[in-house]
């Protein structure tokens, strides 16, 4: 059974753009969790920008595109890298979702069919979760595990 969340920036208008993640969508728990990753690999608003362009994702890894001249595939994908559902598979792509603000973004969890919500914001260059469950509150993801 996998865990789904949604990844998303916040943009300069107030607005969420945000993907949806299949696999792992803890915020801790192991080093495949989405919430270490992000906190780990994507502090530059660019990479996070190209995560968005990739559209809906199987898996989320440190790296959004894989090494040139070597195989990245949905059946054989290179160790670390996201596995895109469009770029990786070949289906339709599914480009992120807009959402007026932060609460409109949670009030379409469910639509996203996300357990967590992920908000990057780079004006801080900081993330965010929201779990559906629990307090349903916002929680600033701690740094402390960001590579330098």
């Amino acid at each position: 059974m996998s865990t789904h969340s949604a990844i998303g920036i916040l943009n300069e208008d107030g607005t969420i753009s945000a993907v949806y993640c299949h696999n792992d969508g803890y915020p801790s728990g192991s080093k495949f969790a989405v919430g270490v990753l992000l906190q780990k690999h994507y502090h530059d608003e660019k990479k996070v920008l190209e995560l968005m362009q990739l559209g809906d994702l199987s898996a989320l890894g440190r790296d959004v595109n894989p090494a040139p001249a070597v195989e990245h595939t949905w059946d054989n994908p290179q160790e670390g890298v996201t596995i895109a559902y469009h770029r990786d598979r070949g289906d339709e792509l599914r480009p992120a979702s807009t959402f007026d603000s932060v609460a409109d973004y949670v009030k379409h969890a469910e639509q996203l069919d996300a357990e967590f919500l992920y908000l990057y914001d780079p004006n801080y260059d900081s993330w965010s979760v929201y779990s559906v469950y629990g307090d349903k509150t916002w929680e600033i993801l701690d740094g402390a595990c960001r590579e330098s």
